[in-house]
Order: C-alpha cells, then structure tokens, then sequence
C-alpha cells in the first residue's frame, strides 16, 4: 500500500487494507497425472482453512468438495445426496499456497482435465460451519462477518438432500421462507419450518426442525457466501467489493436483455432459475465464459449433475461480462433469462485489486525452436493476454488472443476445430478463429497459454501478460456511432490505449499520453501520429475510471464489437513513456531495479517510425538486440549474427534500458520523440 493510499484510507475512515481477490479466492485447471502432485494457486489454506471445489469436466464425475474443517481427504459431492465418505487418493493436504491431490480418478486421473475453485475462509467473503443437529429450532454462529447471501447446507454423518438459502429467493421478499437444494433441479420451495422463518444475521444463521438442516444427533457442514453491498473491505483500501448474491427479472428479450451492475468485472458465477426447474449453471473466465460474438459458445458446468461441461449451441449461452458486471445479450440458453421468472446467482470479482510490485508476477516471455505438430506450453503466470510469433521467414504475424475474447469452438469434442479469437497487429484485419490456439481448454490447459506450432524447425516467441491495476487491463464493448464513456478498471488513467474491431478490418487505434487525445496513431503501421479528430477520442483524455470514444468507425461504429488494450505505469513493474532522442546514447529510466525485459518503442513525429519490440528471451545486450516490427510482416532482424546496425541498439540498463543511435533505425535520432512502453 503506497504511503498516497494510506493517506486516503485513513481520511476516509476506512480501516487500512483488506486481502486481494487473489488470496482468498483462485481457479485452476489442469490435466491429470495419475500420480501425487500439488496444485499451487496462492491462497493459504493450512493457515486460514477453506473449501476446494473439483470437478472432472471432460467426462461425467461428481462435483468433488473438501474442506479444512471436516479435513483432508473427506469428500462430498453437490450432484446427489451421498454422506460423507473418505476418498484417501482424493485431496491430501491444504498447504500454504494451495493443496495436494493424490491419484483418485475424480481429483487427478491420467489424461482428463480438471478444474479446481478454492474459497479461503474470510470475513465478508466465505466461511465454514460444522454442527450437530438438535431437531430442534436454534440459532448457529458463524464467523462471516456479515449477512450470508447464500448458505449451502449438507448432511455428512448420512444421505440428506442439499439445502441451499440465498437473499434472492421469492424475488428477494421473505427469502427466509424458502429453500432450494443443491443436487436437484427443482423450484424454490416454500418451507417456513427451513430456517425458521428467521433471515440470518452478521452473526447468527437459524434453523427449524427439518432433516435437510438439522436431524437430532446428526452431522451437517454449512458454507456460507457473504454479499457485499459497497462493505467488502478487500483491496489496498480496504473498501472493495468482491463477492455479491444477486437476483432479476428475466424477459427473453432480444436487444433489451437484462443488464446487471456488479460495480465490478466477474470471474464465476453461479446462476438457478427459481421459478422454472432447470439446472444450476456454473461458468468461469477460465474455462471461457468471455465477451462473445454471434454463435460462440460458454463452458458450463452443472453442480446437481455429474455430466462434463458443456457448450450447447445458440449463442452466448450465459451472456458476457463485463468491466461492471454482465449482460445476458444474445444470451442463448433461457435458464438463465425466461420472461418473468425469478433468476438468482452468486458472482466473485475477477482479478487483482492490488497495483503489482513484481513484474515476473504478471508478464512472462519465452522463445521455442521445436516447431511441428506438437503442444508447446509456456507457463510463466496465470495470464490474461497473450501474443505468439514465428520469428524466422517472412508472412510473419504477432498474434494476440485474451480472455475477455476467448475462443470459438464448433465442436466442443474436438480440438480441430477449436481455436482462440486472434487479431494480429500487422494489419486491420478483423479477428479469425483458425491457426494457433493461443488458449485451448480440450487440452486441459486453459490456465495458461499453449501454442500449436505450425512449421517445423521454426523459431516462435510466445509473451504473456496479466491484469493489474496500474499496469494492464482489457475491455470489450459494443459501438454506438455517438460519442460514449467506456467504463474500465485499470485504476488509473490510461497511458497508452490500443483499441481494435473485433468483426471489421478497421485500423487499429492507439492513444499515447505524450500525443493526448487530439492524435492518433495505428499500431498496424509506420506512420507518424496524425490529429485524429473529435470522431476518434472524442478531444478527451482518459480518467481513471473511463475512457472515451468518438463517432469513427476505428473506434466506434455502431453494432460492432471492440476490444481495448490499456497500459500504464507501476512503479518498478512497468513504465509508459517518452524521450527525445539525442543522436548519440542515452538511458532511459523507468524506475526499475534490474533492466528491461520488454522495450517498445515508437517515433511519435516524422514520416515513418515502426513499431520496434525488443525482449530478454531473443536479446537485449550489449552485442545484439533482436527486434521484431509489430507492424510488418517481416521476421525478426538481425535474423544470425548481428550486424554493426543492431549491435548495441537496445541495451540493458538497471534503471531501464539504454539506446543508441544508428544511421539505419530511429530509436535515438536526434531532436525527434520516442515513445515507449517497457516492463522490468
């Protein structure tokens, strides 16, 4: 927490800062091994416990649920009404980064994928309650520290159905009154007796006579969901949102779907009908819920039942998050939209809140020179964007897919025709679904990217980012042909925005602090910034908290579909900028402690500039520096040994890099303008 934001908290009266998204809640998947291995996802379970939630998507299993307080290896599952039961192979131990699986087939089977959703105890988040049941009305503490939107309530000690509470019952009137259970796709129920007719309370959750909840003598576990309603204390100000238990009114309408306001981006989300019986869906941004176009599909998991996921055509079937919450356009599957029903669900924030302090946490780069038919996977971080390059020959494309724009996929069953939503910086084109799958979820490893190489014995370089407050963010949006405000949660202003349609060959715009919002240039090629006209920014610079677009086409032509790039500065992580080049050697510093490990740079003024990239994993040194144009075709220069024009271009600096002048290239000549944008 920076010592401004300490400041703030105190003046506001807000208690110092609160846990990250990141700590107390994480999803993973992976890929079945068949022996012991540890899922590491950051988040302390031995200290301050919590629940895992696995389930086998690429074939039928149940939904399997351990906790920290009925302890390692006790499993139940959501999709029946089993008890507990003792799977020794299943989860083995909660460490202090994530948790240990062994070789049971409904944690870890050789060759299936799996995902994985763990949520650590926290106040105004999540908590676990273990009891014994009196067959009598009582009421039971919890530790939440707020009002419980939504309870789980299992029997272990014996079969029992599920019983779930959530605000959003009976359209949020008297939801104390009603109950629904986990393992069935039934309506709510109107059962007085449930939960006494008594709503739970920051501290106190009640219970009738019923079996589902508390038979005398028997064993029960309870998770409880909190809602946060502008009282979450999460983030470094303590004063964010991350968790809400919502319910609306759907209309099956056609262009005036319903529009729900988080106050924050999502990353899963459960969804249950209450007045028509239909299942419980459950979708996640790894697996690909995402800002779709026509005919796309979204992953889906159903907790009352074993079944694998699954990607029903017709659309969105789930709608699209967005920067402030979701909206069901186009959304294909009526569950989650039937005119007049009541439709509840619990949605957790996505991403970090906090301004990252080290840069390997959320860029990652690397070279691979096998080529071929095979997987190549690179695992730096969890990440958000990714680029992917062949670096040698020429008809050479920077890829870049993400996972606001996720994936099409015609045939969920088959990785032929799976493949990332890609645009590629080179050119205006609009966004394809064939060549690389940059993510691909049927391989089990969609929490990081994973490249299909095309040609053997070439050379590719894969760059992965994540998003971060102050560092990076990405939002889709729909154009108006009118001006409009673009809502983003970057945190702060923008200082270099790279915006793209995503259906149209409309150039590629980008915005630079250093030019303002009067200029424009495009990233698919060499030209000078230009003045870009009120169609293009609108004559008005970012905020904090938006940014804006004008009546260009490039930016915002009505009915398509745009996707924006947002950079700016972290202190010691990542620094946009500018120089003026002094036709000799100069430093450029950024603020960083050990050099550069990327280098972007462009010349703002004259009549041609390219887009130069410059990383670690092909060179930065003192006797070569590899560079990639993102507005060419051509393949990485010098492409053998270097020549007396490259030698010493970019060269690492502790501050940041250093840059020479040469006759050839422009990333020093003297009296013009160079932008950058460099991350340590």
């Amino acid at each position: 927490m920076t010592a401004s934001k300490i400041v703030a908290a105190a003046a506001s009266g807000v208690g110092g800062a609160g846990p990250d998204v990141d700590e107390v809640y994480g999803i993973r998947m992976w890929e079945g091994t068949g022996a012991s291995r540890t899922i590491t996802n950051d988040i302390d379970l031995s200290g301050e416990g919590g629940l895992v939630w696995i389930k086998k998507y690429t074939s039928t299993d149940a939904h399997a649920l351990y906790d920290t307080v009925r302890g390692a290896t006790k499993y139940i599952p959501t999709n029946d009404t089993d008890a507990q039961s003792t799977i020794s192979q299943g989860v083995t131990a909660f460490g202090s980064s994530g948790f240990s699986l062994g070789t049971d087939g409904g944690v870890n089977s050789d060759g299936n994928g799996y995902i994985g959703f763990t949520f650590r105890k926290a106040e105004k988040f999540f908590d676990i309650v273990q009891y014994t049941g009196t067959g009598s009305n009582r009421a039971i503490n919890h530790n939440l520290g707020s009002v419980p939107g939504m309870m789980l309530f299992k029997k272990t000690s014996g079969s029992q159905n599920w019983a779930v509470y959530h605000r959003g019952a009976n359209g949020g009137t008297n939801p104390e009154d009603y109950y629904f259970r986990l393992n069935q796709n039934i309506t709510q129920v109107n059962d007085t007796n449930q939960f006494q007719s008594t709503a739970p309370t920051a501290t106190q959750f009640f219970l009738g006579t019923d079996s589902d909840t508390n038979t005398n003598g028997q064993t029960y576990i309870c998770y409880l969901f909190a809602h946060n309603d502008g009282d979450g204390g999460f983030g470094e100000n303590g004063d964010a949102d991350i968790i809400k238990c919502g319910y609306y009114t759907g209309n099956s309408s056609s262009g005036s779907e319903p529009v729900i306001n988080l106050g924050f981006e999502p990353q899963w989300i459960l969804f249950k009908n209450t007045d028509t019986a239909s299942n419980w869906f459950m979708y996640n941004t790894q697996q690909g819920w995402r800002n779709s176009l026509t005919n796309d599909k979204d992953f889906s998991l159903a907790p009352d039942s074993s079944v694998a996921q699954n990607a029903a055509s017709g659309g969105a079937e789930a709608g699209n998050p967005t920067s402030t919450g979701f909206d069901l356009r186009g959304c294909g599957l009526t569950a989650v939209n039937t005119t007049g029903d009541n439709h509840i669900y619990v949605a957790i924030r996505k991403g970090s809140l906090n301004v990252p302090t080290n840069a390997t946490k959320v860029f990652g780069v690397d070279t691979d020179a096998t080529g071929g038919s095979t997987q190549e996977n690179f695992r730096p971080h969890l990440c958000d964007m990714a680029w992917f390059a062949k670096l040698d020959g020429n008809s050479r494309n920077v890829q870049v897919a993400d996972r606001v724009r996720g994936f099409h996929q015609t045939n969920p069953t088959s990785d032929d025709n799976y493949s990332s939503r890609t645009l590629i910086t080179n050119a205006n084109d609009s966004e394809f679904t064939s060549g690389n799958a940059i993510f691909q979820t049927t391989t089990h490893q969609a929490t990081f990217p994973v490249v299909r190489a095309q040609s053997s014995g070439s050379n590719f370089c894969l760059w992965s980012f994540k998003r971060a407050p102050s560092y990076f963010d990405i939002v889709a949006y729909e154009g108006t042909s009118s001006a409009q405000n673009i809502t983003h949660n970057l945190g702060v202003k923008p200082e270099m925005m790279w915006i793209k349609s995503r259906a149209n060959a409309n150039s590629w715009t980008v915005y630079h602090k250093q030019q303002g919002a009067t200029k424009r240039a495009f990233l698919h090629t060499d030209a000078a910034f230009d003045t870009a006209g009120t169609g293009i920014f609108n004559n008005t610079e970012p905020t904090a908290t938006q940014f804006t677009v004008g009546d260009d086409s490039n930016t915002n032509s009505s009915g398509h579909s745009f996707v924006a790039y947002l950079f700016a500065t972290a202190d010691g992580v990542s620094k946009v900028g500018s120089y003026t080049g002094n036709g000799g050697e100069q430093t450029i510093d950024c603020g960083f402690t050990s050099g550069a490990r990327l280098v972007m740079i462009k010349r703002a003024v004259g009549s041609v500039g390219n887009w130069r990239l410059f990383d670690t994993a092909r060179g930065i040194s003192s006797t070569k520096a590899e560079m990639l144009r993102l507005d060419t075709t051509d393949a990485q220069v010098p492409n053998g040994s270097p020549t007396q024009d490259y030698h010493n271009l970019v060269e690492p600096a502790n501050a940041g890099f250093l840059v020479n002048h040469t006759s050839a290239l422009e990333v020093n000549t003297n009296g013009q303008i160079f932008l950058f944008w460099a991350i340590a």
